[in-house]
């Protein structure tokens, strides 16, 4: 369906509606956001999932703005993640695992926060040595902040003490 009108207002001096988006089944004086206005059959074009607003709707490296509120920056003619978000083929991006600083999906990271004090081993941020995983906060605890006089543990389903602070016995 196209819709072909003149001039931009009405006999009355109304806004006209110019462009027709087949998705909404509604006609509109601008396209809305994540549309193109086609000026050649006066329709509105969906853009690339990832763009607020593009240059054309043939290719993914088209936008030339990114919805905030979806997660996502503009990197040349791209919208990607934010850090701390992945990529999940819709608009919005989701949060990857709190314990990644970035990732590939939502259980695999690809980086690690130093500032949590966790290392990237197999895609996972474990706890770095000597530190401990806190169950109410991504960033590991110090062995001696969870362990009453521990010098050195290892991280695990049950964390254990392997050296003690001077005076104390395993």
């Amino acid at each position: 369906r196209s819709l072909f009108v003149a001039s931009s207002t009405t006999e009355a001096g109304l806004p006209a509606y110019n462009y027709y988006f087949n998705i909404t089944d509604l006609c509109y004086t601008v396209c809305p956001p994540y549309t193109l206005e086609s000026s050649y059959d006066m329709t509105c074009k969906s853009c690339y999932y990832s763009c607020y607003s593009c240059s054309n709707t043939t290719t993914s490296n088209n936008c030339t703005s990114c919805s905030s509120t979806n997660f996502r920056l503009i990197n040349g003619t791209d919208c990607i993640c934010k850090a701390g978000y992945y990529d999940n083929g819709v608009a919005t991006c989701l949060a990857c695992n709190n314990t990644c600083a970035t990732c590939i999906n939502g259980t695999q990271c690809e980086t690690c926060s130093s500032a949590n004090f966790r290392t990237l081993v197999a895609g996972q941020c474990l706890c770095m040595g000597n530190y401990i995983k806190n169950i109410t906060s991504p960033k590991c605890s110090p062995c001696s902040a969870v362990i009453a006089n521990c010098v050195t543990c290892i991280d695990g389903p049950s964390a254990n003490c392997t050296v003690c602070s001077v005076g104390y016995y395993l």
